[in-house]
Formats: C-alpha cells, structure tokens, sequence
C-alpha cells in the first residue's frame, strides 16, 4: 500500500492559490479533505494532524496539500529584543517528498512531521487563529518562521553543482526512472516532489538559525523533512537528500562572520552523521559530537566513520567526537552519563556561538529501527544543559526517528524545554556497563585535545600556580580529598559562570548510583569576616596579608574537620558532593562579548585580581553579593543536572557560612522536598533567612532542618519570648563562636540527628578517624 500517493498528477505550488494575512498563513486546498489517510507503518490508521482553517473559516483536513506562502513576518509579529519566544518552523508541503512504489512502505514517512506538529498544536504551543496584531512576546506559542526554498548558491556551499543538478533534475523525470534510482541509490527514494521537499527542509533549517541569531526568537525547533545529516558532499544517502544541518551552519557563518564564528552541532540520531562529519572534518571552528549505536561498524552506515578514534584531521583535530555504542538498547542513563562526561566538559570548553542540535529520535524507545531506550524526559534534559550554552542560542532540527507514536512525544518534549518548561523528574543517570565503558575509552581518547577531559585530580593540583588563594586552597583540598577518597571535578556549566569553579565541584566515585548523597556547600572565608573592611585596617599590605593567613587558616580547618563528615558518608556508602564556593570570581563573561579572541580580552579584562577589590570596601560588598549569587546558581545546577537526574532517593544537604543560602535558594526553587530528608546548616552569626512557601512548606522545613547559630546571635535575646518561626527552621544554639568550631563541636549530635531523619543509627566517632583528621 502507498502511503502517500504524490506523483505527477499533483498539482505543483505554481498552480496553488495562496494568500497570507499578517503573521499568519491563510490557507486553500487542492484536494478532498481526508484523501490522503493512509495506515501507519504497523497498519494502524492514525490522522495526520490537527485541522486548519480556510480564510473563509471553514474547516479542513490538515491532510490536504496547503502551500505556505514565502513571506517574512510582519513587523508586528518580530519579537522585540532581547527575544523571550521559541521559534517554531513547519511547512506542510515537505510532505510531499514520498515514495512512488506502490509496495513499498518506507520509514521515512510524510506523516513524521505532521504527527509533531500535531503535538505541538494539542499541546497548546501553537495559536492557529488569524487575529491580527498579536503581541508575540506576550504572547504564549511558538512563534512562526516560516520556510523557504534554499538558494542554489546556499546549497552548494556544501554540495557539489553536478548534486543539486541532479536532485533538481528529478522533478521531471517518469516514475519508471524515480524507481531505478531508488533502488539504485543508498538507503533513498525520489518523487517528482523530492527537490522542492529538499530545498524547503534545507531552508526551513537556515531561516530557523537565522532567526535565533538575528534575535527574532532565543531558540527554535524545526520541523523538517527529507532528513540532512547523511547526505555527503557529492551524493545522497540514508534517507537525506542535502545535509540541513551543515548548508544551515555554513549560510550563518557567512552572514554573521564575527558573532558566529563557532558552532556545535550535537547530533543524537541513532545513526553515525557521516556527511555532517566529512563536511566540517578539519573546521576548527565546527565541533561535531554524535552520540550513535556503531556495533564496531556494523550498524547503518556502514564502516568505521563513525568509531571513537575519529577526531578530526589537520586544524580540526579534537573538533570530531563520535559516542559510539556497542549494541542497542542503550537508555537514559547511558545519554546522561555521555552528557555529563564527555559532551558538556567539551562544549563548555569549546564555547560555541550557536548550538545545533541534529535532532534524530530514532533512539526513542519504541523506535523499531534504532532498538533503544532513550524516553522524552532524557531528550528534555539533554535540552536543557544545552540551552546552558551560547548564551541559550539553540537551534534543534528533525532528522530521523520513525516510531511516529515516539517522535511525536520526543519532540513536543524538546519543544516544552526549549520554551522554558522544567524537564520531567523520572529519570535515571545510572549508565549500563557498555555505556559507562564507552564514555571512558571516549574520554580517554579525546583527553588529548581538551583540557576538561584530561587527569582531573592532576589538573586540580596543578592549579596551585593560578593567582587565587582559594586556587591554591582547592589545589591542597583536591590533593587529599582524591587520595582518600577518590573525589574528582564535576563540570559546572554554566554561559556566564566564572571560570574561578573550574575545581570547586568535587565528588566520589559512583556518586550517579548511590542511593543517599550528601552534599557539603562551605563559602568564601572573607566574608565571615566582615572587619576586614573596617577602616581600623589601614595598611593595605597588612591587609592583605590578613586575608592570606585567614584564607590559609579557614581553608586547613575546613578541610580538617570536612573530612571527618566525609569519611563519616564514605563509610555508610553515601556519595559526597563538595561545594567550595570561590572567595573572588574571575572571567565572569558577558553573555554578548564576542568570539574567540574577543572573549579572551573580555575575560583578562573583567579578571580582577583580589588585591585590587580590597582596596575599595564598596568593590569587595559587591564582590561578596556576586559570589553568593554564583552559589545560588551552581546549587541550582547540581539539582538539575546532576541530582535530580541520578536515582538517589536522599539527599543530605550541609551548608557551612554564607553557602547554606544556595542550598535555601534551592528548596525554594526547586520541587526537591520529597527526596531532601536532611539539612544541616552551620549558619554562624549571619542573619538567618526563611524559606518560602505556605504553612506546609515551613513544617516539612522545620522538621527536617537543624540550623546551629552561634550563641551571640541576635535571635537569642528573643527566643525565651517569642520563638522565630518554623519557616526559618529548627534553631540550635551551637557552642562555638566560629563556623569551623562548630564543625567539630557538634559533629556527634549531627551525624545522629542525620541517622534519625534517615532511620538509621548513626556510627560513633571512632578514634581513629580523629587522628587522621588531626594529622591533616
């Protein structure tokens, strides 16, 4: 049975009438409403998409053939700037691309795109009505960007003039000769309608990147067909007729040569992008990062393309990253782990100016061609820690996927995070042996090119000759806390985080498995020590010297009485996540600084070094704000990209000094309260917040928080009276003036509060544990 019959009796756009109201295409029909439905690829009928309306207001089928009209948008429907709306790009007309053999029922089938937008339609994110004058950035739907034919001269900035000829050649070639040259080609199939389908899908792909980094929108999904990443430089294959994703980067490039000189495409398709690859092979300025089932070459295409030795060849080397699978059935946790440890670290270090994301869902589970696992929720959060990247310019592209039940949930997912919606909390980072195996052999095959994949405790070390205290601080915390315990650097990514919590993150191994983690977040030491800004300390150089020896000081007593609420999680097989927060913030970049070399200058600009911030007492409270506010959102990325995502059913959260305020900036961000069973906070003599929420919010806080506040602490003078309430959680008089005292101090009486919140009986102090602390 034929799935869609498109030969040469369809009437070409040439002899549609179309006409379009402003921001909004008016539609006319040339055939009978529901003519086209067909079975779905197991015989299932299914429609095809939500109805249209005509210009008059009556209804149609969304089965019918509607040409769009290639027209701008008006300037009432452009975003004003900066963008806050997701760009959405669909051409019913790409469907017309589909096979001519009556027996031959082919996965690469017209209803893939229509089924998505179909989604995006009944999920609310697209307004089909025709008012006029809509405010689009009030405005909650995906704005419109409409496809067009992509030029020749734009084509064949990838592919040869012979290629464009000949797929532009098949528009008037019999239905005899389509057939030869679809069983002759490469895994592909033509119609007369083939080029125009080709051309619009290629377009759609360039106006969508043009849209976002002309700041028309701040991301966008396009919903495109005949698939690209496989179309190779000189021939057609794998479905793809030209590679969408690669004419797309190079037309950008040309057009916005200073502010987008860099781009990654992140391609997720099942299969190996082996045109995309060869196209940007030796591009230092195009990483590409494809995540694929390989089977050692054995998995469509064919060959060793697309093994994890391919980096790259001449200026390009290190630019190519293939994941290359070992076997189907690869899920969640294997993507997230290739996520965390390999594609993030690189990207970040890359630090592209547009992310392309070659959109492939035939990885969703369900898909009877790629045989994986990978669920919506996994697309959603790969989603999400790429928006973390180029200032959230992200563009992603329809390449396969051909469950339609799949790609239709996969992609309204990706659509929803782009938008701004949170990613679904029901998934798992744990990786299967293949996968973890597999990152590491990619690890250390690209550990050569890129610095944040090299030896992390051996980096961590040898920041002890950076210009920062807390560097050289961290660089001695680093040493032991991987001796002991194996702790290595997690990545923070974030596009506008210092670069001063490059080694600030450090965690346990396996820490993606376990079931409890705790996470320790102890702040920046001069700012418990507000007299350093007093005018009593005139001498600058006495200052400074102040500082070092406080720094140096607080740094060995954290680490000293730290380690024995390591060793403590360690021995119960809790992970352990430790926070330092950084005393100063260098390269905070802005997220419009220019490229490369003009990101470089903006970065030694803004870099000021700590000596030059106490000078001025004002310079030093902003500072302070600064980092307080950089912990709020390194907190926040720890839940969303590694705690939330990671089967842990408990977390313990301590917060030492001023930090304890990222973890609350985290209970009031975040839905984490039925995984959060305890929180411990050392808060010292600083003012103490509350959390927010209603009167449930604040009893779950108190019941589950143990705040030790010293005894001069303001909130005393009152309690014998009036009791703080419960939204700034249970109060302890602690026994000590000095957060790290209190470390010590009330260790014992924490780690059995901890157990009882946990329903375990905590261990004792043992006494050798007390040695080894001291000797540090």
């Amino acid at each position: 049975m034929s799935l869609v019959n498109v030969d040469t009796d369809v009437v070409m756009e040439d002899a549609i009438h179309t006409e379009v109201a402003q921001g909004q295409h008016a539609v006319s029909a040339e055939t009978t409403p529901g003519q086209e439905h067909s079975t779905g690829i197991i015989g299932t009928p299914i429609a095809l998409a939500a109805p249209l309306v005509y210009r008059q207001g009556e209804a149609m089928d969304e089965t019918d053939d509607i040409v769009i009209s290639e027209v701008q948008p008006s300037p009432k429907s452009t975003p004003a700037n900066p963008p806050t709306r997701t760009g959405l790009c669909y051409d019913v007309r790409m469907r017309r691309h589909a096979t001519i053999d009556s027996n031959d029922v082919h996965p690469e089938d017209p209803r893939r795109i229509a089924v998505i937008y179909d989604a995006l339609v009944r999920a609310g994110l697209v307004d089909k009505s025709e008012a006029e004058g809509r405010d689009w950035e009030k405005s909650h739907f995906l704005y419109t960007i409409p496809a067009r034919k992509a030029r020749r001269d734009e084509v064949t900035l990838i592919h040869t003039d012979e290629l464009y000829d000949f797929i532009q050649g098949t528009e008037l070639m019999s239905n005899s000769r389509l057939l030869e040259l679809s069983q002759e080609g490469d895994s592909i199939y033509f119609s007369q309608s083939s080029f125009l389908c080709a051309i619009l899908s290629c377009g759609g792909a360039i106006e969508t990147c043009m849209a976002v980094m002309g700041s028309k929108v701040k991301n966008a999904i396009a919903v495109i067909r005949p698939p690209g990443h496989h179309a190779e430089r000189r021939h057609p294959q794998g479905f793809c007729l030209f590679n969408n994703a690669c004419v797309a980067t190079q037309v950008v490039r040309k057009s916005y040569p200073k502010a987008c000189r860099k781009i990654l495409i992140m391609d997720w398709d099942v299969h190996h992008g082996n045109g995309t690859q060869n196209a940007f092979y030796d591009d230092p300025n195009v990483l590409y990062i494809s995540i694929h089932v390989h089977k050692d070459g054995k998995f469509y295409p064919l060959g060793g393309a697309g093994g994890y030795d391919r980096c790259g060849a001449e200026t390009g080397l290190g630019k190519n990253v293939n994941i290359p699978w070992p076997k189907h059935g690869m899920g969640d946790g294997d993507y997230i782990y290739a996520f965390q440890h390999v594609v993030m670290p690189i990207a970040y270090e890359f630090d592209p100016d547009l992310v392309i994301i070659s959109a492939g869902f035939d990885a969703a589970e369900g898909d009877e061609i790629g045989q994986c696992k990978v669920t919506p929720a996994c697309y959603a959060h790969m989603t999400h820690m790429l928006m973390s990247l180029a200032g959230g310019k992200v563009v992603a592209l329809l390449e396969g996927g051909y469950n339609l039940d799949s790609i239709a949930k996969s992609a309204l997912a990706v659509a929803r995070t782009l938008m701004g919606e949170p990613p679904e909390r029901k998934i798992t980072s744990v990786p299967s042996k293949a996968g973890y195996d597999t990152v590491q052999i990619v690890v250390r095959q690209q550990a050569r090119y890129w610095d944040s994949l090299g030896d992390r405790h051996l980096q961590i070390r040898n920041k002890a000759k950076a210009e920062r205290m807390h560097d050289v601080i961290r660089a001695y915390q680093g040493e032991k806390l991987f001796s002991k315990f194996k702790m290595t650097k997690l990545h923070i990514l974030r596009d506008r985080i210092s670069r001063s919590y490059d080694n600030q993150v450090l965690a346990t191994s396996g820490h993606w498995e376990a079931k409890t983690i705790v996470i320790i977040v102890h702040d920046p030491q001069v700012i418990l020590y507000p007299f350093l800004r007093s005018s009593l300390i005139d001498n600058f150089t006495d200052r400074i010297l102040l500082v070092f020896l406080i720094q140096l000081q607080k740094g060995l007593n954290f680490m000293k009485h730290g380690l024995m609420y390591i060793r403590w999680a360690t021995e119960k097989s809790y992970a352990v996540i430790d926070v330092n927060i950084p005393q100063f913030l260098t390269g905070v970049e802005d997220s419009d600084s220019d490229v490369s070399k003009g990101k470089a200058q903006s970065r030694r600009s803004k870099s000021t070094s700590g000596s030059d911030q106490l000078k001025d007492p004002v310079e030093l409270q902003k500072q302070a704000i600064e980092v307080m506010k950089s912990s709020e959102e390194v907190c926040l990325y720890l839940w969303d990209n590694y705690l939330e995502v990671s089967t842990a059913k408990n977390f313990i959260l301590l917060g030492v000094g001023q930090a304890y305020l990222g973890i609350l900036h985290l209970l009031n961000n975040r839905e984490c309260f039925d995984r959060v069973k305890a929180i411990v906070q050392f808060i010292g003599d600083i003012p103490i917040k509350p959390v927010r929420g209603t009167a449930d919010t604040s009893q779950w806080y108190y019941s589950n928080s143990y705040n030790l506040v010293t005894p001069k602490h303001p909130v005393w003078e009152t309690y014998s009276i009036k009791k703080p309430k419960k939204k700034f959680g249970q109060l302890v008089k602690a026994n000590s003036e000095w957060v790290n005292d209190m470390l010590r101090d009330h260790r014992s009486e924490v780690i059995r509060w901890i157990g009882e919140q946990l329903g375990e009986s905590p261990s004792p102090v043992s006494t050798e544990e007390i040695d080894v602390a001291k000797s540090v």
